[in-house]
């Protein structure tokens, strides 16, 4: 079994000792990976980038994967919330994305990871340098991730992972900065992944 996975931070660290750690071998995928006993392992995580960036990678990853996690979009959400984009472009991307990962890895089955909603969090119990503190457009926020979930997860022959509706998504235990996973929620996020599979 050759896992691959692409997205943003999410899939490419995690969040330890008050920082979030740019480690794959820390990551959700990296745990999926073993725990399903694959054999190879290729990630594409890069923190801070959003989908037009992140579709430049794929290439990067094995063509051969029989399984692609893709967890995407937060860093677009944040650029819908504030009006410099709009959430049908970001659709746009976010299926362009996944065409061409069908493309690149033609014998992989696909699961998609919705976005948590990371405005729906108290910023005051936020931890670490990076932490969401108040969001200028909560409330933009809010629909952008309902919109953008309802959308993706809906993605054709796709397995989908329905993080915001998971019991423990709002846990500062699981997400101490509100974005990143700590162990704790790299086991949590693997977890849903699993149960989908």
């Amino acid at each position: 079994m050759v896992v691959a996975a692409l997205g943003d931070s999410l899939s490419g660290g995690s969040f330890i000792d008050g920082r979030y750690v740019d480690d794959p071998s820390a990551s959700y995928p990296a745990l999926v990976a073993e725990r399903i006993h694959a054999t190879r392992l290729g990630i594409v995580g890069i923190a801070g980038a959003v989908i037009q960036t992140i579709v430049e990678s794929i290439g990067q990853l094995p063509r051969d994967a029989d399984l692609l996690l893709v967890n995407a979009g937060t860093n677009d959400m944040v650029v819908v919330a504030d009006g410099l984009d709009s959430l049908e472009q970001i659709r746009t991307n976010f299926d362009a994305m996944i065409a061409l990962s069908r493309s690149w890895m033609p014998k992989a089955r696909i699961v998609i990871v919705g976005l948590r909603d990371v405005a729906c969090m108290d910023p005051d119990q936020m931890a670490g340098p990076h932490a969401i503190r108040r969001l200028r457009n909560a409330a933009e926020m809010h629909a952008a991730v309902r919109a953008f979930n309802e959308h993706i997860l809906a993605t054709p022959a796709a397995t989908p992972v329905d993080l915001a509706s998971r019991e423990g998504s709002e846990s500062v235990a699981l997400f101490p900065d509100a974005i990143h996973p700590s162990p704790l929620g790299v086991r949590w996020i693997a977890d849903a992944v699993l149960a989908a599979l």
